[in-house]
């Protein structure tokens, strides 16, 4: 079952998050202690042991058959949990010109997408199976069924409702896209 945890960290002071950053970038102390909040809350355990970063698409070390994906940027914190493969993306929307935009999509995508809801899919599937290039041509397609992932047997929704920010979630199977748990920012300091 996946499960989907989103923490707004505009206000939260990075130094005091429960847990050490994986990356120098903002946000990714209070992604760690997020994933340490969904994970106590999901399973009701304490955090498990993680690949040391450089080491491939961040795991858990000794827990087979339990999955994680991370997102930060510098407004919002997202993690995804579930018992297959996933991967999830959020974005802090900015102003892009139409000719950084172009280079990235092709004509359908322009028309059926937003620059910022495509980089989601693209980054969330990048996050999915660990390997490739952002930068790669990869072409989604909506279609009255949902969003057609450039990868086979992969599935994915926009998630709505984070101010400010498009974010996505993918797996290697059929889901449905849960609720939102949210989570105060307070919950993730010392």
């Amino acid at each position: 079952m996946l499960t989907l945890y989103c923490s707004d960290i505009r206000h939260a002071d990075e130094r005091k998050a429960r847990q050490m950053p994986r990356s120098p970038q903002k946000g990714s102390a209070f992604g760690v202690s997020l994933l340490e909040y969904a994970v106590l809350r999901q399973w009701n355990i304490p955090l498990p042991a993680l690949t040391p970063p450089g080491h491939g698409k961040p795991a858990f070390v000794d827990m087979p058959g339990k999955y994680f994906s991370i997102s930060h940027t510098n407004t919002h914190v997202m993690v995804a949990l579930s018992e297959a493969p996933v991967g999830v993306d959020i974005q802090t929307r900015r102003k892009i010109t139409e000719q950084s935009a172009r280079v990235l999509m092709d004509d359908t995508e322009w028309e059926q997408f937003d620059f910022h809801d495509l980089w989601c899919l693209r980054e969330s599937l990048y996050k999915l199976n660990g390997a490739g290039n952002l930068r790669d041509v990869l072409r989604f397609r909506r279609t009255e069924n949902g969003i057609v992932f450039p990868a086979p047997g992969v599935t994915g929704f926009l998630i709505s409702g984070i101010e400010g920010c498009a974010a996505a979630v993918c797996q290697e199977q059929n889901f449905l896209l849960p609720d939102m748990n949210w989570v105060d920012a307070a919950k993730l300091c010392k």
